[in-house]
C-alpha cells in the first residue's frame, strides 16, 4: 500500500515551511495567491489527500489546550437602536450565546452599530478592516426585506434570521415554522378546539411566513373543529381590532405575537386559562414563567452563528456565497399557566 503524502513532503518540494503549505491549502490570505496555486499544483500532483482522522486527532488536542486569540468577531446592529443589542432580547440573547463559544474557540465578539450618524459603508468596511476583523454576524434587521451594502468580499458573513433580503448570506435561526406547529400540536393535545392567531404583518414578514404556512398546516393536522378562524393580521398593535375579532369568532385559545395581548384578553372580561388558553410561538423572558411559549434557543442560535462563522474564516470562504445554506435550532414546547386541559 503506498504511503500518504505529507505536508512536510510537499513543503520540501514547494522549498516553503509546513505552516505555509497548511495555510495555502486551507486558502488563508497570508499566502500569495501565486505561492497558493503552487502549493496547490504541487499537492495534486504528489498525490495529496486531507486525513479525517489527524484533523480529528487536532481538533482533539486544540480543545485540551487553552486556546490561543485567533481575532475579533463584529456583531453588526444595523437598527436605528445604538443600544438595540442590550435592549432587544432576541439580540442580547444571540450575541451572549456567540460571545460564550467565542471564549472556547479564542475568538472575542465586540459590538458593532452600522448606523451611527455619517456612517457610510465605505467608511463602515474601512473601519471593520482596519481593526483587522474578517468575521461578521449580522444581528437580525429593524425591518423585513432589508438592504445593506459593505465590502463583502473582505468578510466572513453569517446573518442572524431571515429579515436580510439582500444580499443572501449562510445564516442561522430559529425555526418559526416547527415553532408554530409545536403551539398547534400541544395545544390539540390539551384539548382545544377553536385555535386563533393574532400577529403583527411584519411579524409574518420577517419569517418569510413560516408562521402563518404552519398556523394553516396545523390547523389540517391537528384536531380541530368547525371553521377556520381568520388570522388576525394588523400593522399595529391595537386593542380594539383585537377585543372586536375576539368577540366575534370566540376561540378557545389564542396564539399571539407579543404578551400585551394577555391583557387585551383580560379587559375582553376574559380569564387565562379559566375562559381562554394563550401561548406565544417565541420565548419572551418577562412571561416565561406564566404563558405557556416555544423557546427558540436563542442563546444557541448566537453559539452555533459564532461556530459557522469562525470555520468560514478558517476556510477563508468570504464574499456573498452562490447557494446561501440556512441552519435552523429545533425549538421547545414550555408549558405554563396559561393553559389548561380542556
Amino acid at each position: 500500500m503506498p504511503q500518504r503524502v505529507s505536508m512536510r513532503e510537499i513543503a520540501a518540494q514547494a522549498g516553503v515551511s509546513v505552516m505555509t503549505v497548511s495555510l495555502a491549502l486551507r486558502g488563508s490570505t497570508r499566502v500569495s495567491t501565486e505561492t497558493t496555486k503552487r502549493i496547490h499544483d504541487l499537492s495534486k500532483e504528489m498525490g495529496y489527500q486531507n486525513d479525517p482522522a489527524l484533523r480529528a486527532l487536532i481538533a482533539y488536542r486544540r480543545t485540551k489546550a487553552p486556546p490561543n486569540f485567533s481575532g475579533t468577531i463584529a456583531y453588526i446592529n444595523n437598527t436605528s437602536n445604538p443600544n438595540a443589542t442590550a435592549e432587544k432580547e432576541l439580540f442580547s440573547a444571540t450575541i451572549n450565546g456567540a460571545k460564550e463559544r467565542a471564549c472556547d474557540l479564542g475568538y472575542k465578539v465586540e459590538d458593532f452599530w452600522a448606523k451611527s450618524p455619517d456612517m457610510t459603508p465605505v467608511r463602515f468596511s474601512s473601519i471593520l478592516m482596519a481593526r483587522g476583523i474578517q468575521g461578521l454576524i449580522l444581528a437580525p434587521q429593524a425591518t423585513p426585506h432589508e438592504r445593506m451594502s459593505l465590502a463583502w468580499e473582505n468578510f466572513s458573513v453569517v446573518t442572524i434570521g431571515y429579515s436580510l433580503k439582500h444580499p443572501q448570506f449562510n445564516s442561522v435561526a430559529h425555526d418559526p415554522f416547527k415553532s408554530m406547529l409545536l403551539c398547534m400540536e400541544n395545544l390539540s393535545r390539551m384539548g382545544y378546539r377553536r385555535v386563533g392567531l393574532s400577529m403583527l404583518e411584519d411579524q409574518d414578514e420577517r419569517t418569510q411566513h413560516r408562521y402563518l404556512g404552519a398556523y394553516h398546516a396545523g390547523w389540517d393536522s391537528y384536531v380541530f373543529s368547525g371553521r377556520r378562524i381568520p388570522v388576525l393580521s394588523t400593522k399595529t398593535s391595537s386593542k380594539e381590532p383585537f377585543i372586536q375579532w375576539l368577540t366575534r369568532h370566540r376561540p378557545d385559545a389564542v396564539i399571539g405575537m407579543n404578551h400585551y395581548m394577555m391583557g387585551f384578553i383580560k379587559e375582553a372580561g376574559l380569564k387565562i386559562p379559566q375562559d381562554i388558553g394563550f401561548a406565544l410561538p417565541h420565548q419572551i423572558r418577562v412571561v416565561d414563567d406564566i404563558a405557556a411559549h416555544v423557546d427558540g434557543h436563542s442563546h444557541e442560535v448566537g453559539r452555533a452563528a459564532l461556530e459557522l462563522v469562525t470555520g468560514m474564516i478558517e476556510r477563508n470562504e468570504k464574499g456573498i456565497p452562490q447557494c446561501p445554506r440556512t441552519y435552523t435550532i429545533d425549538p421547545t414546547w414550555r408549558e405554563r399557566a396559561s393553559v389548561r386541559k380542556q
